[in-house]
């Protein structure tokens, strides 16, 4: 038997052995009438064999909103300082 792929566009392709920062959201809701809740991920950024973490890729498109659009940057820092951001949030 063979492995089981479904690819959506506009989210990342994980690769097997690498290293991602998994975001996680609520999934779906269920069929009617069953109580079950699950997560699904959402989003998914490589974290590399230095620690670093890209959470936007250059030349990402902008995020929408109002102003004039900005050139998209590469976004990093490194797993240790993510951890403390994310930790700060309430």
């Amino acid at each position: 038997m063979g492995s089981d792929q479904f690819w959506i566009i506009g989210f990342p392709q994980l690769q097997p052995n690498g290293h991602y920062v998994l975001v996680f959201a609520p999934g779906i809701q269920p069929p009617r009438g069953r109580q079950e809740s699950w997560l699904e991920v959402y989003d998914a950024f490589p974290v590399d064999a230095h620690g670093i973490v890209t959470l936007q890729q250059p030349g990402a498109p902008a995020e929408p909103g109002p102003g004039q659009p900005q050139p998209a940057v590469q976004v990093a820092l490194s797993l240790s300082s993510l951890q403390q951001h994310l930790a700060n949030c309430n």
